[in-house]
Protein backbone atom coordinates (compact mmCIF):
# COMPACT_ATOMS: atom_id res chain seq x y z
CA UNK A 1 0.00 0.00 0.00
CA UNK A 2 1.76 3.22 -0.81
CA UNK A 3 1.41 5.93 1.44
CA UNK A 4 1.14 9.96 1.12
CA UNK A 5 3.87 11.36 1.84
CA UNK A 6 2.17 14.92 1.93
CA UNK A 7 -1.45 15.84 3.93
CA UNK A 8 -3.05 19.14 2.54
CA UNK A 9 -4.46 18.92 5.94
CA UNK A 10 -0.95 19.09 7.86
CA UNK A 11 -0.66 22.21 8.21
CA UNK A 12 -3.49 22.73 9.81
CA UNK A 13 -3.49 19.85 12.15
CA UNK A 14 0.34 21.50 13.57
CA UNK A 15 -1.33 25.06 13.84
CA UNK A 16 -4.32 24.05 15.94
CA UNK A 17 -1.81 21.79 18.07
CA UNK A 18 0.54 24.82 18.07
CA UNK A 19 -1.96 27.26 19.12
CA UNK A 20 -3.42 24.84 21.93
CA UNK A 21 -6.76 24.96 19.98
CA UNK A 22 -6.91 21.52 19.30
CA UNK A 23 -8.57 20.65 22.78
CA UNK A 24 -11.61 22.96 21.93
CA UNK A 25 -14.59 21.50 21.40
CA UNK A 26 -16.10 23.53 18.32
CA UNK A 27 -17.32 22.06 14.90
CA UNK A 28 -13.43 23.24 13.37
CA UNK A 29 -11.24 20.97 15.55
CA UNK A 30 -13.42 17.82 15.81
CA UNK A 31 -13.14 17.62 12.24
CA UNK A 32 -9.66 17.79 12.37
CA UNK A 33 -9.35 15.49 15.05
CA UNK A 34 -12.01 13.37 12.39
CA UNK A 35 -9.56 13.88 9.64
CA UNK A 36 -6.64 12.61 11.75
CA UNK A 37 -7.75 9.82 13.07
CA UNK A 38 -8.21 8.35 9.53
CA UNK A 39 -4.95 10.12 8.19
CA UNK A 40 -1.81 8.43 8.84
CA UNK A 41 0.54 11.25 8.19
CA UNK A 42 -1.64 13.63 10.49
CA UNK A 43 -2.24 11.02 13.19
CA UNK A 44 1.97 10.58 13.83
CA UNK A 45 1.92 14.25 13.47
CA UNK A 46 -0.78 14.90 15.70
CA UNK A 47 1.14 11.79 18.16
CA UNK A 48 4.56 13.82 18.01
CA UNK A 49 3.00 17.39 18.55
CA UNK A 50 0.96 16.63 21.69
CA UNK A 51 3.94 15.06 22.92
CA UNK A 52 6.31 18.15 22.41
CA UNK A 53 3.43 20.23 23.29
CA UNK A 54 2.74 18.50 26.60
CA UNK A 55 6.69 18.34 27.47
CA UNK A 56 6.45 22.34 27.07
CA UNK A 57 3.87 23.40 29.30
CA UNK A 58 5.59 20.55 31.56
CA UNK A 59 8.60 23.01 31.62
CA UNK A 60 6.95 26.38 31.51
CA UNK A 61 5.05 25.49 34.72
CA UNK A 62 8.12 24.63 36.65
CA UNK A 63 10.54 27.41 35.15
CA UNK A 64 11.68 29.47 38.09
CA UNK A 65 12.11 33.33 37.07
CA UNK A 66 14.76 34.74 39.32
CA UNK A 67 13.58 38.35 40.64
CA UNK A 68 14.47 41.37 38.61
CA UNK A 69 16.92 42.72 41.04
CA UNK A 70 19.24 39.42 40.65
CA UNK A 71 18.94 39.19 37.35
CA UNK A 72 19.99 43.28 37.64
CA UNK A 73 23.09 42.68 39.70
CA UNK A 74 24.12 40.19 38.10
CA UNK A 75 24.32 41.88 34.50
CA UNK A 76 26.11 44.74 36.51
CA UNK A 77 28.77 41.92 37.69
CA UNK A 78 29.39 40.58 34.64
CA UNK A 79 29.70 44.43 33.13
CA UNK A 80 32.28 44.88 35.26
CA UNK A 81 34.08 41.68 34.50
CA UNK A 82 33.86 42.28 31.01
CA UNK A 83 35.04 46.01 31.24
CA UNK A 84 37.97 45.01 33.83
CA UNK A 85 38.84 42.47 30.89
CA UNK A 86 38.78 44.96 28.24
CA UNK A 87 40.67 46.91 30.32
CA UNK A 88 43.65 44.42 31.48
CA UNK A 89 44.48 43.15 27.93
CA UNK A 90 46.92 45.85 26.86
CA UNK A 91 48.42 45.84 30.80
CA UNK A 92 48.83 41.28 29.87
CA UNK A 93 50.19 42.66 26.17
CA UNK A 94 53.06 45.08 27.37
CA UNK A 95 53.97 42.57 30.39
CA UNK A 96 54.69 40.01 27.26
CA UNK A 97 56.49 42.36 25.74
CA UNK A 98 58.82 43.52 28.73
CA UNK A 99 59.51 39.90 29.85
CA UNK A 100 60.30 38.89 25.82
CA UNK A 101 62.32 42.13 26.01
CA UNK A 102 64.16 41.62 29.12
CA UNK A 103 64.88 37.77 28.18
CA UNK A 104 66.48 38.93 24.81
CA UNK A 105 68.62 41.40 26.57
CA UNK A 106 69.32 38.69 29.11
CA UNK A 107 70.43 36.50 26.37
CA UNK A 108 72.13 39.15 24.62
CA UNK A 109 74.46 40.05 27.41
CA UNK A 110 75.11 36.72 28.72
CA UNK A 111 76.84 36.17 24.79
CA UNK A 112 78.42 39.81 25.09
CA UNK A 113 79.95 38.73 28.08
CA UNK A 114 80.68 34.80 28.13
CA UNK A 115 84.10 35.04 26.94
CA UNK A 116 85.25 36.77 30.14
CA UNK A 117 82.79 34.97 32.19
CA UNK A 118 84.43 31.37 30.82
CA UNK A 119 88.04 33.28 31.60
CA UNK A 120 86.89 34.00 35.36
CA UNK A 121 85.94 30.01 35.50
CA UNK A 122 88.96 28.42 34.15
CA UNK A 123 91.21 30.92 36.11
CA UNK A 124 89.09 29.35 39.25
CA UNK A 125 89.71 26.29 37.89
CA UNK A 126 86.77 24.79 38.97
CA UNK A 127 85.29 22.07 36.47
CA UNK A 128 82.72 24.12 34.01
CA UNK A 129 82.89 20.74 31.24
CA UNK A 130 83.47 20.39 27.92
CA UNK A 131 80.10 22.05 26.72
CA UNK A 132 81.28 25.51 27.25
CA UNK A 133 83.12 27.35 23.78
CA UNK A 134 86.92 27.89 24.56
CA UNK A 135 87.38 25.77 27.84
CA UNK A 136 89.46 22.43 27.73
CA UNK A 137 87.33 20.86 29.93
CA UNK A 138 89.49 20.14 32.72
CA UNK A 139 88.13 18.09 35.46
CA UNK A 140 87.95 18.71 38.92
CA UNK A 141 85.54 17.82 42.14
CA UNK A 142 82.63 19.58 42.46
CA UNK A 143 79.99 20.78 41.13
CA UNK A 144 80.43 22.87 38.42
CA UNK A 145 80.12 27.06 38.94
CA UNK A 146 78.23 27.48 35.44
CA UNK A 147 75.82 25.30 36.85
CA UNK A 148 74.98 27.01 39.81
CA UNK A 149 74.96 30.53 38.28
CA UNK A 150 73.04 28.80 35.37
CA UNK A 151 70.21 28.05 38.25
CA UNK A 152 70.41 31.32 39.80
CA UNK A 153 69.60 32.88 36.44
CA UNK A 154 67.06 30.67 36.05
CA UNK A 155 65.25 31.32 39.59
CA UNK A 156 65.44 35.06 38.94
CA UNK A 157 63.39 34.66 35.81
CA UNK A 158 61.25 31.81 36.75
CA UNK A 159 60.07 33.36 40.37
CA UNK A 160 58.68 37.32 39.18
CA UNK A 161 56.89 34.79 36.67
CA UNK A 162 55.56 31.93 38.79
CA UNK A 163 54.56 35.17 41.09
CA UNK A 164 52.86 36.75 37.99
CA UNK A 165 50.65 33.74 37.70
CA UNK A 166 49.70 32.80 40.84
CA UNK A 167 48.56 36.05 41.38
CA UNK A 168 46.44 36.27 38.26
CA UNK A 169 44.96 32.37 39.74
CA UNK A 170 43.46 34.24 42.89
CA UNK A 171 40.16 35.34 42.36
Amino acid sequence: MKRDRECPRESDVCDAIASGAWARDDERQADLRRHSDTCGICSDLVRVALTLRSDYEAGIRTIEVPPASIVWWRSQLRARREAVRAAARPVTIMHALAAASAMAAFLALGRLFWPVVSQWLARLAIRTGPWIPGTDGAASTGLPLAWIALAACGLVLLVPVALFWLARLRP
